[in-house]
């Protein structure tokens, strides 16, 4: 299902970026990182703070020794890289979760397409503003949505599959069972269960 190390590192990434988009005044960044923070903090809550709350507390001070500190050492640039680095690494959990479990039970394959398309705009705004960390960072972040993408449509559709299979089984299961009771019927010449089966 859903890794909530995924979702609290998404989460907890964001904080970073909205930072970003202020020190360096960029304005598209921090209005956009803005905008996405609401979501991700709704969705961690809904979803994350009835099983536990450690993934959040693991995914922030994740970041923040992995993406504030170099950039408080060297620079936005510094930690930049190491934002996409932690946003390429986060992708494992979910990945690991898919390949893991045989549902993708509260994976959304839509909301992984979108962050798909979310990551390629990015790489275009990278590629517009000359920013090569950006642009490579979330071309690889493109690949990595679209198999997690892939990953749980391949598991809903067996799931669904097997749905299916299942109440086909349960048709043919009933029809047998009627069959054979008028089969019986039909050989002891009894009205009576003739009538019961039909």
């Amino acid at each position: 299902g859903v890794s909530l190390d995924t979702w609290g590192l998404f989460l907890a990434g964001n904080w970073y970026w909205i930072a970003f988009g202020w020190g360096t005044n960029s304005v598209p960044i921090f209005i956009g990182s803005i905008i996405n923070v609401f979501p991700m903090l709704y969705l961690f809550i809904l979803v994350g703070w009835r099983r536990s709350r450690l993934p959040i507390v693991r995914s922030t001070l994740l970041v923040l020794f992995l993406v504030a500190v170099p950039a408080a050492i060297g620079g936005w640039n510094s930690g930049l890289i190491a934002a996409e680095l932690i946003a390429i690494a986060l992708r494992a959990p979910q990945i690991r979760e898919l390949y893991r479990t045989t549902t993708a039970k509260g994976v959304s394959v839509a909301s992984w397409l979108v962050s798909s398309v979310n990551c390629a705009m990015w790489m275009l705004y990278g590629l517009f503003d000359h920013r090569w960390t950006l642009f490579v960072m979330n071309a690889i972040l493109v690949a990595l949505n679209l198999a997690i993408t892939l990953l749980a449509w391949a598991r809903h559709r067996k799931l669904y599959r097997m749905e299916q299979e299942a109440e086909v089984e349960a048709l043919f299961g009933i029809g047998r069972r009627i069959s054979g009771e008028l089969r019986a019927a039909l050989a002891d010449d009894d009205a009576d269960r003739l009538d019961a089966a039909l």
